[in-house]
């Protein structure tokens, strides 16, 4: 029964997280090799700081068996100086190393947070589609800050602890080997103590830090929408989802501390186990004269550095694994691939045309669950397009595919006869402008947000563009104008005056293909009608993908095309699809307001 359990296979879980704590750890490694310089001297001061005090118990052994035996008063005095003077230069020394492992610290954490950082404006959209925002936060702050506490302490006693184990080792062999041996064996007990723990503490930190995500990506949810839960009186509810939650989050702490709080006692108890028999068997050799009392009590200092090593080592062991757990997890979003690469021949665009053609397009955002099917159309430069069909049809998806946020499965986009493939995204993008509904503005100055697509622009050329798209008067009623700091979405404008600046910053990148949200739906008539001018002067000369609300706005267009589960199921102008009498006309002759609603218009 012993033998099988000797014998006890290792779990595929245990061998897949020690494969991610080796790839983790060779990582930290590398970004750490930044700074060799550093590190190189944080390990030089502490062979220093480890070779000094490995000096103690000798002096300590001859002052009791020599001098205190001879009466050498003198030499016990210079024996207590250098003592004093070593234990000074140890604490100097290691203030010292503090100081730089903090730089090293600091400085491989900056790159980390902008690694991560600067990765996570390259990933593609369909990553944040299936990642919360509350749990990349908490990765990028919570979990970077989990390294930076644990890299600052813990390579330097890693390092301390490993030259220190190796040395009073070492010393204890020279000074009496059978004292030696009987405080190496009680490593083995001390290590698999703690390897069981550890093991089971380390589980329960990446619970912990799954449910953390959770939390955040909770409050950062409902504090965006506390508008919506308290107009509908959901205050309570949303406060016992909270409770629930955190209740889960203080449970796997509380089993996270227990496993990890068990450690110290199983430490202190060896210890005390281990100098018990190191005086008990050295006052057994003392009688029988193969021990002298210098060598017991300097013994015990040496055992106590020796264990030292191991209890800091064992009381890392948590913080190690914290720090791993959390660079795991940050190296998931530096490792990820989701990312739309150019091709190595893509080409820069200045300008475009604006000729577009879908040419068989599938798409789906889940395998097996086609969102478009055999999408085929061609727009012309200048053209007025609008898409018609209800919530779902795939609208959006033609509008995301065109960005080139997705790629296709299947089929093209021809933009001027070229695939959307052959030119370098970031210069597709340049070149189409979108207004959303839903407008984002940054917290920055009015000017900043209006410049945000050209940071070269000056000064005049924004007041002349706002002029013209109707948004120069309120600005200049704004406390500091045009210097007038917005709040989060802007939410210290109007809905109608957040519109404006949005599609006069359109305006100001100069595109030459736009994608347009209407968004004329509440705001006063005279907003509207301003809106509607500023999105005219927008779209002049330009190809324009319409995203309307209301049928009225699209009749003008050139091309409508009427999408349903994913197809192209009529297509046409305003008076070719009327006579064709097929949704298209039963959308605009239809008198029933519930089916208008079921039938959003987005053109």
């Amino acid at each position: 029964m012993n033998s099988h359990n000797h014998n006890k296979p290792i779990r595929p879980e245990e061998l897949l997280s020690l494969e991610k704590s080796i790839k983790t750890i060779k990582r930290l490694i590398i970004y750490l090799g930044k700074q060799k310089l550093r590190i190189f001297s944080v390990i030089l001061i502490m062979v220093i700081i480890t070779g000094i005090s490995m000096i103690t118990p000798i002096l300590i052994k001859n002052a009791i068996d020599i001098h205190i035996a001879n009466g050498n008063v003198e030499a016990l005095i210079k024996t207590a100086i250098i003592l004093i003077s070593i234990y000074f230069i140890n604490s100097l020394l290691s203030m010292v190393n503090s100081f730089v492992m903090i730089k090293v610290s600091q400085e491989t954490l900056r790159t980390i947070r902008k690694d991560c950082f600067t990765k996570m404006q390259k990933l593609n959209v369909s990553f944040f589609d299936k990642n919360k925002v509350g749990d990349l936060m908490s990765r990028l702050s919570n979990d970077v800050d989990t390294i930076s506490n644990s890299l600052t302490h813990t390579i330097i006693g890693v390092f301390t602890a490993v030259i220190t184990l190796i040395a009073s080792g070492a010393v204890m062999f020279w000074i009496n080997p059978i004292l030696a041996c009987i405080t190496i064996v009680t490593v083995p007990i001390l290590v698999i103590s703690i390897r069981k723990l550890t093991v089971i503490s380390r589980s329960q930190f990446r619970k912990s830090r799954v449910q953390l995500a959770v939390i955040n990506s909770f409050i950062q949810e409902n504090v965006n929408g506390v508008k919506i839960i308290q107009s509908f009186n959901q205050e309570k509810n949303v406060i016992n989802e909270y409770i629930v939650e955190n209740e889960k989050y203080t449970k796997i702490l509380i089993k996270s501390s227990i496993y990890g709080g068990l450690i110290r006692p199983i430490i202190g108890f060896l210890n005390t186990l281990r100098y018990v028999i190191i005086v008990s068997l050295g006052a057994f050799l003392a009688y029988y004269g193969k021990a002298t009392a210098g060598t017991i009590i300097s013994f015990t200092d040496l055992a106590d550095k020796f264990s030292q090593p191991i209890n800091h080592l064992a009381q890392l062991y948590t913080d190690i694994q914290q720090a791993l757990v959390s660079a795991e997890r940050v190296f998931e979003i530096i490792d990820s691939d989701d990312i739309i690469e150019d091709a190595i021949d893509a080409i820069e665009v200045d300008h475009l045309d604006g000729l577009v053609e879908f040419k068989n397009v599938d798409f789906s955002y889940i395998a097996d669950k086609p969102v478009l099917k055999d999408i085929n159309f061609t727009i012309m430069p200048g053209m007025k397009v609008a898409l018609v069909g209800p919530t779902g049809a795939g609208k959006t998806s033609i509008i995301n595919l065109l960005n080139r946020f997705y790629e296709v499965q299947n089929g093209d986009i021809l933009i001027d006869d070229l695939s959307i493939k052959a030119y370098k995204k970031d210069s597709i993008r340049n070149k189409i402008g979108i207004v959303l509904q839903d407008t984002y503005l940054f917290t920055d100055t009015v000017k900043n947000n209006l410049k945000y697509g050209n940071k070269t622009l000056g000064d005049e050329v924004i007041t002349e563009a706002c002029q013209m798209t109707n948004c120069h008067n309120f600005i200049m009623n704004l406390p500091n104008q045009y210097d007038t700091i917005l709040n989060r979405d802007g939410s210290n404008l109007s809905h109608g005056q957040r519109q404006l600046i949005s599609i006069t910053r359109t305006l100001l990148s100069s595109p030459d293909i736009l994608v347009l949200d209407e968004a004329t739906s509440s705001v006063d008539t005279i907003t509207e009608k301003q809106i509607q001018e500023a999105m005219k002067l927008l779209t002049q000369g330009k190809t324009t993908f319409m995203i309307a609300h209301r049928l009225s706005t699209i009749r003008n267009c050139d091309l409508i095309l009427v999408i349903n589960h994913g197809k192209i199921i009529e297509q046409g102008n305003h008076h070719e699809l009327l006579a064709a009498k097929g949704l298209y006309y039963e959308l605009n002759n239809s008198t029933n307001s519930q089916k208008l609603k079921e039938f959003e218009i987005i053109g």
